[in-house]
């Protein structure tokens, strides 16, 4: 009886000293935070199977979390008379009452995570390690041309094209990659712009606001140039790599020139296009005008032959009629959230059933035979599909009376999903502006 009544005189002088606080962070912060990634990665795996169906995803965001911590201690009437203590008895309550604040999101913030199509340089920023293989597999979509399937990014379309030949060169890189034989790395690019002047007409004054706009003076000769620094991303191949079969495959598929050992990546959006030149063919001259009242600009002048490649292979799967400026660039067309998850969902089992009643799509080849969407991800994504709840993993979601999951040994899968939602929350800028539903929890 003495050491029940000690125990609750030390549970009251814990009460009293305001330790509870303490005591409820510890009990509480890692069970919210284990609970609030799991359903993270559960909302992302939920809206690829959704895509699969061609339904609609939707993001239910939780920005807030207040949990309230209440403690409280009542008296009885059986209290126990101990000698020496006094009179004790009562009855000890601690109730956790969290208030979770969703914002569903939408208008502005669909647009920014799900729409906006990503850039080239959020390659070195996102990839793990240096490991650039879930990045180029599953975020991009062409390179220098050669198609990563772009028709399976979306969920309505019933015609799929192999990624074959794409994949083949980006399994050379990462062989590459992974003996260290090529980088990515920063670097910064100067371009002349006009202002060269001569260098005692250089004020501080105009160089104080050179660095205003990231300009610089460059002295050349008796002249200054001014120049507009640029941060790039670069490929460096180390020389000993140089004769390596595995960069003759990347440098076969992708149509870059051998023997360079750096090259610059660049996003598709920021080619450039000089509409001010003049087409040498056959054609409507500059600023001509259509029947229907639409100005035809004409078509770019072919650039220097020498500055131009093309592989000799032009005919192989995958192949575009473009011709692209492969001596120093590789010209990356990268998805948007929308787009990668589309693409994701081609890596999802479907119940047969399904499949025969419609309810979700089936797809067809380029030359009209059944095609399986899940070779688009093979070794990348994939998610299981089965009547009755997974006990083997923790990554399922329950959707049209089956149990969609990632298996608990496919550590890539797992990794996709992980990068696909860091990719979202970066591309979310804003907070939403839409409805705040709060529900208080008992």
């Amino acid at each position: 009886m003495v050491r029940i009544a000690a125990a609750v005189v030390t549970l009251a002088a814990v009460v009293a000293s305001g330790c509870m606080g303490s005591l409820a962070l510890r009990s509480t912060r890692l069970d919210y935070n284990q609970s609030y990634s799991l359903t993270s990665d559960q909302e992302i795996l939920l809206n690829i199977v959704r895509l699969r169906y061609a339904e609609s995803p939707n993001f239910m965001d939780l920005p807030a979390i207040t949990s309230q911590i209440e403690a409280a201690s009542t008296g009885r009437g059986d209290s126990t008379v101990i000698p020496g203590l006094g009179t004790w008895g009562g009855l000890f309550t601690m109730r956790d009452a969290p208030t979770l604040s969703y914002t569903p999101r939408a208008g502005y913030n669909v647009s920014s995570t799900l729409f906006r199509t990503l850039s080239a340089e959020t390659m070195i920023d996102l990839s793990p390690g240096g490991n650039t293989e879930i990045f180029l597999r599953a975020f991009v979509d062409t390179i220098n041309g050669v198609r990563n399937s772009p028709l399976a990014t979306s969920p309505i379309g019933k015609v799929l094209e192999s990624n074959e030949a794409y994949n083949y060169g980006i399994e050379g890189f990462m062989e590459l990659q992974r003996r260290g034989g090529v980088g990515l790395r920063l670097a910064k690019l100067e371009r002349e712009t006009p202002g060269s002047t001569e260098e005692s007409k250089v004020t501080g004054a105009d160089l104080v606001t050179a660095a205003g706009k990231d300009l610089v003076f460059r002295k050349e000769g008796e002249r200054v140039a001014l120049m507009q620094q640029e941060s790039v991303i670069v490929m460096v191949i180390k020389p000993e790599e140089l004769g390596s079969p595995e960069l003759a495959d990347v440098v076969n598929t992708f149509r870059l020139r051998p023997g360079r050992s750096v090259y610059r990546l660049l996003s598709a959006e920021k080619n450039r296009i000089d509409l001010r030149a003049v087409d040498n063919g056959p054609g409507p001259a500059e600023g001509t005008i259509s029947p229907d009242g639409i100005e035809i600009l004409p078509m770019p002048a072919a650039a220097d032959p020498a500055a131009q490649t093309r592989s000799s292979a032009d005919d192989r799967e995958g192949a575009s009629d473009v011709v692209y400026d492969s001596e120093t660039e590789i010209t990356i067309n990268v998805r948007s959230g929308y787009q990668i998850m589309s693409f994701l969902s081609k890596g999802v089992d479907v119940p047969r059933r399904h499949l025969e009643s419609g309810v979700a799509p089936s797809f067809c080849g380029l030359d009209g035979r059944p095609f399986d969407p899940r070779q688009l991800t093979r070794g990348l994504f994939h998610v299981h599909v089965q009547k009755h709840r997974p006990w083997n993993t923790t990554l399922a979601v329950h959707y049209r009376h089956h149990w969609f999951y990632i298996a608990e040994e496919d550590a890539k899968s797992r990794a996709v999903v992980n990068l696909l939602e860091m990719i979202l929350g970066l591309q979310l800028q804003e907070k939403s502006q839409g409805p705040v539903l709060t529900l208080p929890v008992n």
